[in-house]
């Protein structure tokens, strides 16, 4: 029997399994990908951990993000526009990197299996009970056996459909389907980008409730994207049909990339915050599975990472010294809960505005400061005053 069986091996499964191996803990982390950051999911903008404490002081960094290793760094960002039309932008200072996610997560997976935890790949969890997994995978069918199940394994978990399951029968538990699916090319001979600048680009013309980003990767290569709702508003075209419109008609995307060639296409779900719980008796839920992602600006990586930074300890805690699975949750929460809310929020008052032609001239009052702090929950004074729950 293990220890801790951890289902997922990104920022957050990793994180987890490196800090339990530290402390000797017998780690198995299973994946059902082949090759550990592939096929990528990501647009891999991590903002640096001085621009993290300044927005979320409540933030315990960890190492991970501190110091993140210069080979995974494709391109360092100093400063982001968001264009709300295509004439119509705000610029402000942030800094940050953009990772090459491959590598990224296989530095993480790597350093806790430097510090002894098992990994298996190319195996997929097909259930999960009380204190065992059912995998299928280069082994054939097998069971596997955990004091403790922490689920990383993304927006469709099921770690998370187990406690799901269980809280409803309890009467306990309310969820909702709430996600943006996001589509993005990789491409290279662009021209006229500002290496060191990410951009952001909201369009109810072309895209109702979603956004566009593009993405420096070097002097001459972007990731361009798209993240949208799925709901009854959104009409029924692919999400290529949308990025490629963008590509096409917006008058910022259709100088940088006229002359660029994809090199690779990508596709991914970000879940939004919609449950109640993310412990449940001997299982927790991190990253991606909890839906801690920031809903102001799509961005999970570092929370990810202080989710498996908190769970490593509260996991150790419940191993060793008879502590509390309980104690995740409220750490997570006392750390970024307020500001996780309150993006969830503001993401509706911002949709709500960029729809509403005769409201748009707000977006001009907001202070640049606050402008970026949104990203991270924060709410600026001016929509705090419009907009009272």
């Amino acid at each position: 029997m293990y220890d801790v069986i951890i289902i997922g091996s990104g920022p957050s499964g990793s994180t987890a399994a490196k800090y339990l191996a530290k402390k000797d803990v017998k780690v198995l982390v299973i994946e059902k990908k082949k090759e550990i950051g592939l096929p990528i999911q990501c647009a891999g903008f991590i903002p640096s951990s001085e621009e993290l404490k300044k927005m979320i002081p409540t933030l315990k960094i960890p190492d991970e993000l501190k110091n993140i290793h210069k080979e995974c760094i494709l391109s360092k960002i100093n400063s982001q526009r968001i264009y709300f039309s295509d004439d119509n932008y705000r610029r402000f200072n942030v800094n940050g990197f953009i990772v090459n996610r491959e590598y990224f997560d296989k530095y993480l997976i790597q350093s806790a299996c430097n510090y002894g935890a098992e990994l298996l790949t190319c195996t997929k969890a097909l259930s999960v009970d009380s204190n065992s997994i059912i995998t299928d995978g280069i082994f054939g069918r097998k069971r596997y056996y955990g004091k403790v199940i922490i689920g990383a394994d993304g927006p469709n978990s099921i770690v998370r459909q187990y406690i799901k399951n269980k809280l409803i029968n309890n009467y306990k538990y309310n969820i909702r389907n709430n996600y943006y699916t996001c589509f993005q090319y990789k491409m290279k001979n662009i021209n006229n980008i500002i290496e060191n600048e990410i951009n952001i680009f909201f369009s109810n013309k072309l895209l109702p409730n979603g956004y566009f980003w593009i993405f420096p990767e070097s002097k001459n290569s972007v990731s361009v994207g798209l993240g949208v709702k799925l709901d009854n508003s959104f009409k029924r075209k692919s999400t290529k049909y949308y990025l490629d419109n963008f590509i096409k008609k917006n008058s910022i995307a259709s100088k940088i990339l006229k002359y660029g060639e994809i090199t690779s296409i990508h596709t991914g779900f970000v879940p939004l915050y919609n449950l109640e719980r993310s412990v449940y008796d001997n299982k927790l839920l991190i990253g991606d599975a909890a839906s801690h992602i920031m809903a102001t600006s799509g961005g999970g990586i570092p929370y990810a990472i202080v989710d498996g930074n908190i769970a490593a300890d509260v996991v150790f805690n419940s191993l060793v010294f008879n502590g509390s699975i309980e104690d995740y949750e409220k750490q997570w929460k006392e750390q970024y809960g307020t500001y996780l809310y309150n993006s969830i929020y503001l993401k509706s008052i911002f949709e709500y505005i960029l729809k509403k032609d005769y409201l748009r001239w707000i977006l001009n009052y907001i202070p640049k400061k606050d402008l970026k702090n949104v990203q991270c929950g924060i709410f600026p004074s001016i929509l705090g005053f419009l907009f009272r729950k």
